[in-house]
């Protein structure tokens, strides 16, 4: 009597590391993310082309490119993950297991909230961060009224702001890359309508270095503000981080004056729970940087200083070995 034969069992941490690679489009970077050295990946992602008789990364060509195989595996492989996380969340987690609103920028790009959302739900599936998107008056005016447990807002570099430093920047004078925007006179700006906070602040400093400046876009999406500098028809200030390769930084020799740096803050209920906390460890993740921390009161508002354990960054292959 022949052995029965079982279906092929595909390795949740295979395609963990093979999501990852994908993800960060690098042997190297996914092996930092999953923790592993690359050679060690590289033999993970060959049992998993062993197991399904295919190939799934094209290694003939200089950058990282899936065969239609891969790109099929990935999607599946993008459901399983997300499954096996949610099942260990529920079973081990329970009390992770809700959704909770966060206030982000405007000015911020989408990228940034996307890395947050990531790292989140990467380590915590049973957390859905709710994700609104507006001016930071407006992010203040929904904390206040109990709408957000978290947000994160900009505020001018005095120590006044609300909430808790958790990063600071600066922002920048953006025109078109090859334009001639920021030659004419006087000069069209794109900012959001009925500008308050930092982006009056740019407008003032226009006016004390004596360019003569007209309001050409005024829209509260910076994506629209964006796509007016990317075509040449508009210059105006935001972060480096929001700028497109199409863009390139005005500085004094184009007769543009630096902007004042600011500081990225954070208010939070507080009575925030464990969820909380991994949220608020995600956001100064994303915001850290060579800062100072300083904070400030603030109606109910927390500083929070615990990051979850959770939430710490993985060391790298070189570090950790296979």
């Amino acid at each position: 009597m022949s052995a029965p034969k079982y279906p092929t069992v595909l390795p949740v941490e295979n395609l963990r590391t093979f999501v990852s690679v994908v993800d960060e489009h690098s042997f190297v970077a996914g092996a930092c993310v999953v923790g592993r050295s690359p050679t060690a990946v590289s033999v993970q992602i060959k049992k998993l082309e062993s197991l399904l008789r295919t190939t799934l990364i094209d290694r003939t060509s200089r950058s990282l490119t899936l065969t239609t195989a891969g790109r099929r595996l990935l999607v599946y492989a993008r459901q399983l993950l997300d499954l096996s996380n949610e099942t260990v969340a529920v079973m081990r987690e329970p009390h992770f297991c809700r959704s909770i609103k966060v206030g982000i920028p405007w000015d911020v790009d989408e990228y940034r909230t996307s890395r947050i959302v990531r790292r989140v739900a990467s380590r915590h599936p049973g957390i859905a961060i709710e994700v609104v998107s507006d001016s930071v008056l407006n992010l203040l005016g929904r904390f206040d009224r109990g709408e957000l447990e978290i947000s994160v807002v900009v505020s001018s570099g005095n120590g006044n702001g609300r909430g808790t430093v958790i990063g600071v920047d600066r922002p920048v004078w953006a025109g078109g890359l090859f334009g001639r925007a920021f030659e004419r006179d006087p000069l069209p700006i794109a900012v959001p309508p009925d500008s308050v906070g930092w982006h009056v602040d740019a407008l003032a400093e226009l006016e004390r270095v004596g360019r003569r400046f007209r309001i050409a876009y005024a829209s509260a999406s910076p994506n629209v503000r964006r796509a007016a500098v990317i075509a040449d028809v508009a210059v105006a200030p935001m972060f480096r981080s929001f700028m497109a390769d199409e863009m390139v930084v005005l500085d004094e020799q184009h007769r543009f004056p630096q902007l004042q740096e600011l500081e990225i803050r954070l208010v939070a209920l507080d009575d925030l729970d464990e969820v909380g906390a991994v949220v608020v460890g995600a956001l100064r993740q994303e915001f850290d940087g060579t800062f100072t921390p300083k904070q400030s009161s603030g109606a109910r508002q927390t500083a929070l200083s615990v990051t979850a354990q959770s939430d710490l960054p993985r060391p790298c292959w070189a570090a950790k070995g296979n």
